[in-house]
């Protein structure tokens, strides 16, 4: 009850210091909101090629997008150690050429053509090329042409269901299944067959019609047998086509390493923010706190109160502070991150991402922050030599 008495002492002054530290948290919890969506996307990507080897043409840029010539996969598949080699094609999901494209937040919706009618669940390969989990449906049948698996964030904005028309640039199909939600990048990707997604690149690019289109593939993934290293089959590729770029799945990791410590940046960042705003201003109203109630001080000490009392009281206020700067921050900022995915829930979007870490991470910032800068003035009250104190005008 003396702690809640004496910050009521000055309503003003402890309102604009927790409103200073509040600004602080709601910025870390908004900008670490969006740090933590992309970092949930990265580690969604690192997971999905535990095992898989990235083949493309070394230069083999076309019209902003690489192809590379898919006749030599089977010389890739006699090479020791390759149990499978899949070919794709990605395109955008949306034709820019189109009157009316979506919009979408963060990682952009993509189509990509897959062959399934090799063996892809294969139990003797190390992971499967599609490792997905499906909400409804399934993979098409082989053979079947006119089909489309949809992410969920697509599902959702379209509001398709299984067994659903669907028009794809230009392309009829129908929904054979629906992936479970990963809030990762296949929430945000399709899937179709290898001929339906040529037809969709013939369309895009007329140029493209010159060539052996049933031959062309912007990318190829190689996966290794169980028990193979990655890496050692990745070298071996290498080797036997220096024309290519080969990507193991370390590296890959490594590149998406590197992403993460950008979106880590962004919160520490905006910690800076909180501790430049919400210190001073503690600092400031604890100064003036004990300037105020020097003589009080004096008077606690003369019957009886020690050192660490006086201490533990200051530093209780500053903590309450902090607390309470980070409590309306947290609340501020995820009240506005859960309209700002809201309103772009239509898109079948979330661009902010408040997980249990960030938040108790920035209460916790908060308290710390109140503590440490209400240390230095408190410690300064405590050591007040109380004739002195008693003595202050």
């Amino acid at each position: 009850m003396e702690l809640i008495r004496n910050l009521m002492r000055r309503k003003l002054r402890v309102f604009l210091t927790v409103f200073g530290i509040t600004i602080g948290i709601f910025a870390l919890v908004v900008l670490g909101g969006m740090a933590e969506k992309m970092n949930r996307l990265i580690a969604g990507g690192a997971e999905a090629i535990t095992a898989r080897i990235l083949i493309s043409e070394r230069g083999g840029a076309f019209m902003g997008m690489g192809l590379m010539d898919t006749s030599r996969m089977s010389e890739i598949e006699k090479i020791p150690g390759v149990g499978l080699v899949a070919a794709s094609i990605d395109l955008p999901f949306s034709d820019p050429s189109e009157d009316m494209v979506e919009v979408s937040f963060g990682m952009p919706e993509i189509i990509e053509g897959i062959d399934i009618s090799k063996n892809i669940e294969d139990p003797r390969l190390a992971e499967s090329p599609f490792k997905l989990s499906f909400l409804s449906g399934g993979w098409w049948k082989p053979g079947e042409t006119n089909k489309i698996v949809l992410g969920a964030d697509i599902a959702q904005r379209l509001q398709k269901k299984v067994g659903d028309p669907v028009t794809v640039r230009g392309q009829d199909l129908v929904v054979s299944g629906i992936l479970e939600r990963t809030l990762s990048g296949p929430d945000k990707m399709a899937f179709t067959s290898l001929e339906a997604a040529r037809e969709m690149l013939k369309r895009a690019f007329p140029l493209v019609r010159s060539l052996n289109v049933d031959q062309l593939a912007t990318s190829v993934v190689a996966v290794p047998w169980k028990g193979e290293d990655p890496s050692e089959v990745a070298a071996r590729i290498r080797e036997r086509f220096p024309e290519y770029v080969v990507v193991d799945p370390e590296k890959a990791k490594q590149q998406m390493a590197s992403a993460t410590i950008i979106m880590n940046l962004i919160i520490m960042g905006s910690a800076l923010i909180a501790i430049i705003v919400g210190g001073l201003s503690v600092i400031n109203t604890m100064v003036m706190a004990i300037s105020e109630r020097t003589r009080e001080i004096g008077t606690k000490k003369a019957v009886g109160a020690e050192d660490k009392d006086i201490l533990r009281e200051y530093l209780g206020e500053a903590g309450a502070i902090g607390l309470l700067g980070g409590l309306f921050g947290l609340g501020g900022g995820y009240l506005v991150t859960l309209l700002l995915n809201r309103a772009t829930a239509s898109t079948g979007s979330t661009i902010f991402m408040v997980t249990p870490r960030l938040a108790l991470g920035a209460v916790l910032f908060a308290l710390v922050l109140g503590l440490i800068a209400g240390y230095l003035p408190a410690r300064h009250a405590a050591r007040l030599n109380p004739i002195d104190a008693l003595r202050y005008e």
